[in-house]
C-alpha cells in the first residue's frame, strides 16, 4: 500500500492536535522552514502494517515546549520533557493514521518513537508537508517503504 502526505494524514493530525493540546492544525501556505536548523525537536515512528514507511514530526524547540505545555498543561517544561511530547504526539498520529488505512481490519503495527533535538537523520527522497498550529509551525516527513529494523 502506498501512503503519502494527504488529507487522511491532515485530518489525522488535526484530530490528534485537537484531542491532546487543544489546538487546531491546517496545512500550510508558508513553505519556509529551516530543517536545517539546530534547534529542531523531531520524533519519528516506523509504519510497519499495513504501509511502511517513516513518518517525522519536527518543531523547532520553542514551538515544541510550548506545544508540551499545552498537553501536559503545565509551565516552564524543558526540551526533554518537550521531546517526550512529541515521541507521543508521533505514536499517536501513527497509530491513528495506521487504523484509518486498515481497510481490510487486518491489523495495525508500529514500531517505537525516537526523538531528538538538531539536525535530521538523512532520509532522502521523503515527502514534505507543514501545518500551521497555535504555536507556530510543524513539519511532517514521510519516508516510504521499508525503513524500519526489523525487516
Amino acid at each position: 500500500m502506498t501512503i503519502q502526505l494527504d488529507d487522511t494524514f491532515e485530518e489525522v493530525l488535526g484530530n490528534t492536535f485537537e484531542g491532546m493540546a487543544f489546538s487546531f492544525v491546517e496545512r500550510s501556505d508558508d513553505l519556509d522552514f529551516d530543517w536545517s536548523r539546530a534547534d529542531l525537536c523531531w520524533a519519528s515512528i516506523d509504519l510497519i502494517e499495513p504501509a511502511q514507511g517513516r513518518l517525522y514530526l519536527v518543531v523547532p524547540t520553542e514551538e515544541a515546549i510550548a506545544l508540551a505545555e499545552s498537553v501536559v498543561g503545565d509551565q516552564g517544561l524543558q526540551p526533554d520533557d518537550a521531546l517526550a511530547v512529541l515521541g507521543e504526539v508521533a505514536n499517536t498520529v501513527g497509530g491513528l493514521w495506521l487504523i484509518e488505512l486498515d481497510e481490510g481490519n487486518r491489523g495495525t503495527r508500529l514500531g517505537l518513537p525516537k526523538t531528538g533535538i538538531g539536525t535530521l537523520p538523512e532520509d532522502a527522497g521523503a515527502q514534505v508537508a507543514l501545518f500551521d498550529f497555535d504555536e507556530g509551525l510543524i513539519g511532517a516527513l514521510l519516508v516510504v517503504g521499508p525503513t524500519h529494523d526489523d525487516l
